[in-house]
């Protein structure tokens, strides 16, 4: 069996004002704490992350912070975007309100905000929501770190899952990065014709899934194994 422990991510699926409380300090410190907590439970600690979280967890491992991870695991790898608002996106963090609503965003560059934000236009009468700023602005910075290149190699082995049709993150920067920085890598490509989505870590969105966890465990059987015969 497997002790498992799941950190958010400070102010992920909390809404705007939660989000704009947080920076990526704090989001290295709860992935940080998890793997500590972790480490008390079993010394083979690995661990698994999904889009935002992986450039947490891979930048805690460039670093050098997180020398208690055995292996990590990457769904939807965020190193670079692709989304087409994220070109003139910094041109609205530029304004200095932490809340921006969308319908100003609508009234000042003549987009559909919603459509492009992929939101529900809200019934008439309720509240626009709004922009998180500041957690934008952090989560570009965080990106930023990954567009230089470095020449030491991360000695924890990764596994990668990318699909070709994400609209969020851009798979093939991604494997780059990926190849070029960690000393062993493999991956699991998800074809465009399968227009598997980028949060395909549940079930619903990945028809693959139950394939997909079967792959992990073998990742991490697999590791482990070769770890124990190079230990006797």
């Amino acid at each position: 069996g497997y002790t498992v422990i799941t950190p958010l991510l400070t102010g992920f699926g909390d809404g705007p004002d939660a989000a704009n409380a947080a920076d990526k300090g704090d989001w290295e410190m709860a992935v940080n704490d998890a793997i500590q907590i972790a480490s008390l439970c079993h010394p083979d600690v690995t661990v698994v992350a999904h889009s935002l979280g992986t450039s947490v967890v891979t930048l805690g491992l460039k670093d050098g912070r997180d020398s208690n991870v055995s292996r990590v695991v990457l769904l939807a790898p965020f190193f670079k975007t692709h989304t087409k608002w994220m070109d003139w996106i910094s041109g609205i963090l530029a304004i200095g309100s932490d809340t921006i609503y969308l319908s100003t965003v609508e009234k000042y560059l003549g987009i559909d905000a919603y459509e492009m934000f992929d939101l529900e236009r809200p019934k008439e009468g309720e509240l626009d929501p709004y922009l998180p700023v500041k957690a934008m602005r952090e989560v570009i910075s965080l990106q930023d770190v990954f567009s230089t290149e470095s020449e030491q190699k991360i000695k924890v082995p990764v596994m990668a899952f990318i699909t070709e049709a994400d609209s969020i993150v851009d798979g093939k920067f991604a494997t780059t990065y990926l190849s070029n920085h960690f000393e062993r890598s493999q991956f699991v490509v998800y074809p465009e014709n399968e227009k598997i989505e980028h949060s395909f870590q549940t079930r619903k969105v990945n028809p693959n899934y139950d394939l997909m966890v079967t792959q992990i465990l073998a990742f991490v059987a697999g590791d482990a194994a070769l770890k124990a015969a190079a230990a006797k």
